[in-house]
Formats: structure tokens, C-alpha cells, sequence
């Protein structure tokens, strides 16, 4: 009995190439058994379906050494060994699989950290561009209400200011008080559109 050229099938059957039988020196059948056979296949499988069918190959290769078994041609002590050496292959095979699928696990959990450290990584950005945008809407209205009082006070007070030593009429007075209201409507328009695209990015982190 050859069981190197065993194929399993898709209906799960076993099917084995006959050929010439040869003797052992006790008169029974010689068993034809490759011990690299298995092994060969598990080192080369990569993927754990490729495993899985190496495994099941295995398992194959069990069965049909417990069939010859059965039948009481073959030499017991070479049947024996080999039987022995598939049960070991059926181990070494699930070994694999359980391994690949493990490597399978923790590959995937390391692909999901780096894509949740990515979107850590925009929303902080985002976070970042709006505290900047926040900081210097915060500092023109700072300083736009600053100069607005200062041209109010210089404009009650007498109707002129001087600024760097020159003289300005109350006209020009009025005109920088216009434009620093202005520039106040300007910073809370600009201020409310940026706290509700706060709220957007707060509901994103």
C-alpha cells in the first residue's frame, strides 16, 4: 500500500494509486511511506486555510495506515512506525494551524490600533486647528474692543485724539469707532461659526 499517493476527495474519500507490492523480509506486504512527505506540506503552508487542508491530509494519511493496519499483510513493526509518525504529523499540522490562526488574530488587532491611532491622530489636528483659530479670535477681540473704548473715551472727551503726536478731527474719530464695531461684529459671527464646528469635532472624537 503506497500512502504517499493518498488523496482525499471532495466528498472526504480516500483514494490510493495501486501498484506492484513488494515484500519485507518477513513475507508480508512492504509499507511505502514517505516521512517528508506531511511534513513538507506543513512547513510550506503560510495561510491557515492552506494548514487546514495539510491537516486534514494528515489525518487522511492516519486512517488509511489503521486500515492497513486491519488487514494484517503488512510488517507490523513498519506499520507501527509509520502510524506512529502520522499521529505526530496530525499534531505538528494542527500545531500550525493554531498557530497561523493566532499570528491571524494579533496581525488584525495590530491593523485596528493603527487605524484608531490614526484617527486619534486627525482629531487631535483638527483639535489643534481649532484652539488656534479659537486663540486668535479671542486676541483680535481683545484688541478690537481695546481700541473701540480708547476712540469712544478720546471722542467723548473733547471731540479729537492725538495719536503719535498729530492731531485727528472727530470725524476720523467716529470713522475708527464704526471700524472697530465693525470688527467686533466680525469676530462674533466669525466665533459663533467656530463653535459649532466645535461641537462637530467634539462628536467626531
Amino acid at each position: 500500500m503506497d500512502v504517499n499517493n493518498l488523496s482525499v476527495g471532495m466528498s472526504g474519500t480516500v483514494a490510493v494509486s495501486k501498484g506492484s507490492p513488494s515484500y519485507s523480509k518477513s513475507g508480508k506486504k512492504s509499507l511505502s511511506y514517505n516521512p517528508r512527505d506531511i511534513s513538507s506540506q506543513i512547513m510550506r503552508a503560510k495561510k491557515m486555510t492552506g494548514a487546514t487542508q495539510v491537516l486534514s491530509r494528515a489525518r487522511a494519511k492516519v486512517a488509511m495506515l489503521r486500515r492497513a493496519k486491519a488487514t494484517g499483510e503488512y510488517d507490523s513493526a513498519e506499520l507501527e512506525n509509520a502510524l506512529m509518525h502520522a499521529k505526530r504529523m496530525v499534531e505538528c499540522a494542527g500545531m500550525k494551524v493554531n498557530n497561523l490562526r493566532e499570528e491571524d488574530m494579533l496581525k488584525k488587532k495590530a491593523e485596528r490600533k493603527e487605524e484608531q491611532q490614526e484617527e486619534q491622530m486627525r482629531n487631535a489636528q483638527r483639535l489643534e486647528r481649532i484652539k488656534r483659530n479659537t486663540h486668535r479670535r479671542d486676541e483680535n477681540k481683545e484688541i478690537a474692543d481695546a481700541d473701540m473704548k480708547y476712540y469712544q473715551r478720546a471722542y467723548t472727551n473733547g471731540g479729537a485724539y492725538t495719536s503719535g503726536g498729530t492731531g485727528a478731527s472727530s470725524a476720523a474719530a467716529s470713522l475708527e469707532i464704526s471700524s472697530a464695531a465693525g470688527s467686533m461684529q466680525s469676530l462674533k459671527i466669525a466665533g459663533a461659526s467656530m463653535a459649532q464646528t466645535g461641537s462637530a469635532v467634539d462628536v467626531l472624537v
